[in-house]
């Protein structure tokens, strides 16, 4: 089993030790690590990848299936989705986001015109705009 790793893979991905959910997330997470691995080739111009550029694009893959972050649009935020200006999203902004909130710990959330500001990266730093309160 460990002189052709793609066929052993391929044979582990249908045997019977997988249900067929996990051999199709193990199958997924690998296709896209194959892909990110594909594009970094492409960038670099190089035609092997050190293992350790791999295994970053595992990482990465992983990452990005383990859902630690799912944004779902809905109502009024969807809109911005398309065609969306700097205008439309500043009116956005300026009537669902600012005001005031209670957070499901009770503490009040204040979310005023200068919270717009962290939106936007500084030129110099590249770093996001953080209030003085933050």
């Amino acid at each position: 089993m460990a002189n052709e790793p793609i066929s052993d893979l391929c044979g582990l991905l249908k045997s019977e030790m997988f249900s067929r959910q996990n051999a199709e997330c193990i199958a997924r997470v690998c296709r896209d690590a194959a892909r990110l691995v594909y594009e970094r080739q492409k960038k670099t111009g190089k035609t092997q990848l050190k293992p350790k550029e791999v295994s970053a694009a595992l990482l990465l893959a992983e990452t990005l299936h383990s859902g630690a972050f799912r944004f779902v649009a809905e109502g009024h935020l969807s809109e911005l989705f398309g065609s969306c200006d700097e205008a439309k999203a500043l009116d956005y902004f300026e009537r669902q986001v600012l005001g005031e909130i209670i957070d499901k710990f009770g503490r009040r959330v204040v979310i005023d015109d200068t919270g717009i500001r962290s939106l936007y990266k500084e030129a110099e730093t590249g770093l996001h705009v953080e209030g003085a309160n933050n």
